[in-house]
């Protein structure tokens, strides 16, 4: 009914209940793990990619999540290939200090380059933002910008280009190249 190896189990046990543990003799999930320090995973595949699903579904059908490496050269993805939301969760255990961020890190100079804060504010270049959004550098916006309320410009603002150029603000003073039609 139980297979257990090592000393008292403890290198590995597969129950009659169906779960199995390694470092441990009573597994108390279907699959369980301990070990003091380090524990590591491996799912490795020498030609093709390396898969984890975990689903509703047997293989890898539509209820069902992906963790894959090599699909492309290099490329790790994570699919959700039901038509679910993909949800992440900040802090999601019980009441504390200290609430975390979601971080993008670029890993060969360990650089945050774009930080979510668990308050929602989203930094770029800025690992703890002051606003909802707050970019550090240059930015373009190739649509149309809507403004709700105000909107503040530190240094000049040019409008249009060529001939039709207007500079507010800047060494060129208050206005620059602007025309004022008025009628009263």
């Amino acid at each position: 009914n139980t297979l257990h190896v090592g000393t008292g189990g403890t290198g590995f046990s597969a129950l009659s209940s169906g779960r199995i543990g390694i470092g441990t003799a009573l597994p108390t999930s279907d699959v369980q793990i301990r070990k003091n320090g380090t524990t590591t995973v491996e799912v490795i595949s020498n030609t093709g990619e390396a898969r984890i699903s975990i689903g509703q579904s047997v293989g890898i059908g539509n209820s069902s999540v992906v963790l894959r490496f090599g699909n492309s050269q290099g490329t790790f993805d994570l699919l959700n290939r039901s038509t679910g939301s993909f949800n992440h969760f900040i802090h999601a255990g019980g009441a504390g200090v200290g609430t975390g961020n979601f971080k993008w890190i670029y890993g060969q100079t360990n650089a945050e380059l774009m930080t979510l804060t668990y308050d929602g504010k989203l930094g770029i270049a800025k690992t703890n933002p002051d606003n909802t959004l707050h970019v550090v550098g240059t930015s373009t916006v190739t649509g149309n910008a809507f403004f709700g309320s105000n909107a503040e410009v530190l240094g000049s603002l040019t409008i249009g280009s060529g001939i039709n150029k207007a500079v507010l603000g800047g060494s060129g003073g208050i206005l620059a190249n602007v025309n004022l039609n008025n009628t009263s």
